[in-house]
């Protein structure tokens, strides 16, 4: 869904070292944004592709191969090659099974992308979800304002600018969430909207019933 380096959607390499330069710690954090993220989504939501999506070279190591099964996605980080600083994401689309760890630039298997297939509101969520409860945890007393602001709207989850409500919204249908894949029975509804009906006569047993 995310890795640490989408951190820097919202805010700079300086505040998060502020916060801490424990690369451990952030990616435990990022994982928990992750897990508190897709609580929200996985009843109504096809997640499968978030789930499977590869993040590699996220820490400059120069991997440029990925093995992975025909539809899914690869996220290969970029970095500037004057000052070796992070400077985005690459995006390349599977398209026939690898057997092996596989060039990225072999278009036989890979195809890439012209930008991010992930939803962008979506993956700022899980920033803002992620530097909550990493503030929480390393700063709890000095931890600034903005971040419990982006998380719960500072207590008020009103606020349409904070992930609580935005979560909240697009689990129970209230906003259109364009790419994440409503979940469908076999009669084609879609997960939240089922309606059961229960027969008055045959399923229904009054408790005033006599035995």
């Amino acid at each position: 869904m995310i890795c640490r380096l989408d951190l820097f959607r919202v805010l700079s390499q300086a505040d998060l070292d502020d916060m801490t330069t424990d690369v451990s710690v952030i990616n435990q954090n990022v994982d928990t944004a992750i897990s508190f993220v897709s609580g929200y989504l996985t009843q109504r939501f096809d997640m499968s592709l978030y789930d499977d999506c590869q993040f590699i070279n996220v820490d400059n190591d120069g991997t440029t191969t990925a093995e992975a099964t025909a539809g899914n996605y690869v996220m290969l980080a970029t970095y500037s090659d004057v000052s070796g600083e992070f400077t985005g994401m690459a995006t390349y689309l599977c398209i026939l099974d690898t057997t092996a760890a596989t060039e990225l630039a072999d278009t036989t298997y890979f195809t890439l992308k012209a930008k991010d297939w992930r939803h962008q509101t979506l993956v700022t969520t899980c920033c803002d979800v992620a530097l909550y409860h990493l503030s929480a945890r390393v700063a709890p007393n000095t931890a600034p304002a903005i971040r419990k602001e982006r998380f719960d709207g500072d207590g008020n989850k009103k606020n349409s600018a904070c992930a609580i409500s935005w979560l909240e919204d697009v689990q129970k249908g209230s906003i259109n969430c364009d790419g994440l894949v409503v979940i469908t029975d076999d009669d084609g509804v879609e997960e939240g909207n089922r309606i059961t009906v229960i027969n008055s006569t045959d399923d229904y047993l009054s408790p005033y019933s006599q035995f």
